[in-house]
């Protein structure tokens, strides 16, 4: 969690688009599961992976705040950057 000087300083980089800034705040790159020096995964698997943490963080999401309007996304990249593969979680609307 970014101290409150940070999490302020981008909300004004954003205009203050909370949305942008939780979706950063709560994204993880699928590649950085694995260890380092280990097998590297492949892109099937990365997807895998990618779309079972999407299914399960939006249930988890769900049970915990039912009252609240969540999206989680898997944003695919491509073969030759597997960094890119990423799932993220954020609120739709935020109350000010």
């Amino acid at each position: 969690m970014p101290d409150k000087d940070n999490y302020q300083s981008w909300l004004k980089e954003t205009k203050n688009d909370k949305k942008s800034v939780e979706a950063v705040l709560n994204h993880v790159h699928i590649i950085d599961l694995f260890q380092v020096g280990q097998l590297q995964p492949t892109k099937m698997q990365i997807e895998y992976i990618g779309r079972k943490l999407k299914e399960m963080w939006l249930a988890k999401a769900k049970a915990v705040f039912p009252e609240r309007s969540i999206s989680v996304e898997f944003y695919e990249g491509n073969e030759s950057d597997l960094v890119e593969y990423q799932v993220t979680l954020f609120q739709n609307e935020h109350k000010s």
